[in-house]
Formats: C-alpha cells, structure tokens, sequence
C-alpha cells in the first residue's frame, strides 16, 4: 500500500526513498507487522489509551459570588433609585450631595446587577447542561434574578434622571 508513481515518459519511475534493494535508508526501523488497510486503526502494541488519575470532570460553581454580586447590586440600585425618586418627585427637599450620592449608588448598582445577571445566565446555563457543579444552583437562581431585578431598579430611574436633566438643559438654553 505505497505509493506508486505513476506510469508517464517523463518520469524516471524511481522511487527517490528506496535504494536499489528496495529498502529505505532514512527508516529508523523495519515495520515487523504488515500495515492494515484502515489508516486510522489502533496498533497492537498501543493498549489503553492515557487516563488521567484524578482530573475535574465539572467547573466548580460559583453560586456564593453571583448571590454576593446580585445582592449588593440590588442593595445599591434600591438605594439609588429611592433618593432618585424622591428628587423627582420633591426637587427642592434633596440636596447635591444626596443626589451624586443616588448616581453613584445607582451606576454601582447597574455594574454589579448585571455582572450577577450575565454570570448567573451563563452559570446555569453550563449547570443545565452538566458542565458545572449543581451545588451552587439555588444560590446561582437567587443571584441571576437578583441581578436582573437590579438592573431594571436601577436603568429606569437613571433614564428617567438623565431625562431630567436634559429638559433642565433645554429650558435654561
């Protein structure tokens, strides 16, 4: 099962590999056992393939660190959006102060809701899928639902701040 060149006049119809005896001289070894016809079989000498000793068959969860994300991120945006409002609603009442207080809290909120909101979703996602350990699926369901419920918290008031603020602009101009 070689390969043979083929019959044409220009070729010298030599093999370049094989000396004159038929025997390839840049071989490390003669093959004792004849080639099968499958190229992708096994050898015989091959055995069992390479198992591992101890290896993770799953990623560890991270349920404590997406509870943790989506609990300050809820905290934060919950914060945020009630001094927000509270503007809103009584202008003269809140302060400066209380106000870049509100922004800050709310784009803390806003960062740390969606970073347990986009982990969670992956993290149950590899969960279902058993590529993660389901030791950490309640905590991981609390943390994404915490995550999204922060995130929206906090998104309405700042959009409804940031709109504010441009009606203030437009009627100063």
């Amino acid at each position: 099962m070689g390969f043979e060149y083929p019959a044409h006049p220009h070729t010298n119809h030599r093999n370049p590999l094989r000396d004159e005896a038929g025997v390839n001289p840049f071989a490390d070894e003669q093959v004792a056992a004849p080639a099968t016809d499958n190229p992708y079989a096994a050898s015989a000498e091959a055995g069992a393939g390479y198992q591992p000793v101890q290896y993770e068959q799953t990623l560890p969860h991270r349920g404590p660190s997406v509870f943790r994300f989506g609990l300050s991120g809820f905290v934060c945006s919950a914060l945020g959006a009630g001094v927000l409002v509270g503007f809103l609603l009584v202008p003269d009442a809140v302060e400066g102060t209380w106000l870049s207080l509100a922004g800050c809290l709310l784009v803390a909120g806003v960062i740390a809701s969606w970073i347990a909101w986009m982990r969670g979703r992956d993290d149950l996602r590899a969960i279902w899928s058993g590529a993660m350990d389901p030791a950490g699926s309640r905590a991981t369901r609390f943390g994404h639902a915490l995550g999204l419920a922060g995130t929206v918290i906090a998104t309405v008031p700042l959009i409804a701040g940031l709109w504010r603020i441009v009606q203030a602009a437009a009627e100063a101009f």
